[in-house]
């Protein structure tokens, strides 16, 4: 009985150290939110445009939220600092320079030949940086500025590396040595996440060209004005010029070649949300492991010395 006693007594210290754990996480969060909310209104008394990084690296923490959801405090100050960079005009454009500028200075240091490879790598490693944090930024900002954007970048082939026919499939094998990527498949990716309510795309884009083409329709469609397009959470509907009253959707039979439709949104909520902790649960299945086998290890004992 006495080995069974020494059982509880670690079970019960177990479950102490984690509700311990778990009140020290949820401090923590309040911690953060503090810290974030001060960082924020210290950001809206600065300029324009030094505001827009700042605020751009606060949205960010909505990337990924399919996988990696966003607990109340996250929430509260990603949709803060969601709507004070989406009333900065220009939000989108700034990382859209920021990426033209970045692969110029790579294509600069290119043309130079092996003897400024240090220069080359590191311009690379730059424009991979601009690239990765600029659409990562822009798929979280729902606006006419942003749709522009990245539709225009769709027609930005650079980098893309082709191949014969006989060798598809091996693209990454036969990619040229600075491995580049072109803006059209970010800016496809960046789309996707977009909370917008129609797309013509069910799924991630793949890495091929011809994965961007339903994009490039229906991009083509709205900057014929044969299209308009609306987010989720917002009645409104929009071309590229801003608010209209008149939604607008191409005949299928004449101007699609293939299907457009209605895709899973897969995307930041645009409202808060409480989102509730799944530490409970484990504690209980870490506590039900641990019982059952204190339990076996106690029989055990017990068949031993019978």
């Amino acid at each position: 009985m006495s080995y069974l006693k020494n059982i509880i007594s670690f079970l019960s210290l177990v479950f102490f150290l984690m509700t311990v754990t778990s009140k020290g996480q949820q401090t923590n969060w309040n911690q953060w939110h503090e810290e974030q909310s001060k960082k924020l209104q210290q950001t809206l008394q600065l300029s324009p445009q030094e505001q827009i990084p700042i605020l751009g690296q606060m949205v960010r923490i909505g990337y990924d939220t399919p996988r990696n959801k966003l607990n109340e405090k996250r929430l509260d100050i990603y949709l803060s600092s969601q709507a004070a960079l989406l009333s900065i005009p220009g939000h989108a454009e700034y990382y859209r320079d920021r990426i033209n500028e970045a692969r110029l200075r790579f294509e600069a240091a290119d043309k130079s030949g092996d003897e400024h490879i240090t220069d080359r790598a590191a311009t690379k490693h730059e424009l991979s940086n601009e690239q990765m944090y600029g659409f990562q930024t822009l798929s979280q900002l729902p606006s006419v500025e942003t749709v522009k954007v990245l539709g225009e970048f769709l027609f930005d082939e650079r980098g893309r590396m082709t191949v014969p026919p006989d060798q598809k499939g091996k693209e990454y094998a036969l990619h040229e040595r600075w491995l580049q990527e072109p803006n059209s498949d970010h800016a496809a990716f960046a789309l996707q996440q977009l909370p917008l309510k129609t797309k013509p795309h069910g799924g991630d884009p793949g890495w091929y060209a011809e994965d961007i083409r339903p994009w490039l329709l229906w991009y083509e469609q709205i900057k014929a004005g044969n299209r308009t397009f609306s987010f989720e959470g917002d009645p409104t509907e929009y071309n590229l010029s801003g608010p209209v009253k008149t939604p607008k959707t191409p005949e299928a039979s004449r101007t699609l070649r293939r299907p457009i439709a209605e895709a899973p949104v897969i995307s930041q909520p645009l409202t808060s949300k409480k989102t509730e902790s799944r530490a409970p649960v484990i504690i209980a299945i870490i506590g039900a492991i641990l019982l059952g086998g204190g339990y076996w290890i106690y029989r055990r004992q017990v068949s031993a010395r019978s």
